[in-house]
């Protein structure tokens, strides 16, 4: 985040959500009464956000110049998805690929 974007905070009137623009960009085609139940969901996993960044923020000062390496776990390759039986569920593939409508625009 840039330090000059305001931080959405539980205490402040939640933001104006631009449920059809989401629902563009995910390829959903929503009926009014379920962009107003989604919207009513993402407000609330905005919220929830907030509360993690409050609490992430709070645990980095605690341990700020303490040495992290013994409380992360080592990162370590392990078998992927079959690419088949991913693709399997898309509703259009093409040479191992998910494919898709271009969701972005000029406008």
């Amino acid at each position: 985040m840039k330090s000059n974007d305001k931080q959405f905070t539980i205490n402040d009137k939640r933001p104006k959500i631009d449920i059809d623009h989401i629902a563009k960009l995910a390829n959903l085609h929503l009926t009014k009464s379920e962009k107003q139940k989604f919207e009513g969901q993402i407000g609330d996993i905005l919220e929830f956000i907030n509360q993690i960044q409050e609490i992430s923020q709070k645990y980095k000062e605690e341990l700020d110049g303490k040495n992290l390496d013994q409380i992360t776990d080592q990162d370590l390759p392990r078998p992927s998805l079959e690419i088949d039986k991913v693709l399997g569920n898309a509703p259009k593939a093409k040479d191992k690929y998910f494919t898709t409508k271009a969701v972005f625009s000029n406008d």
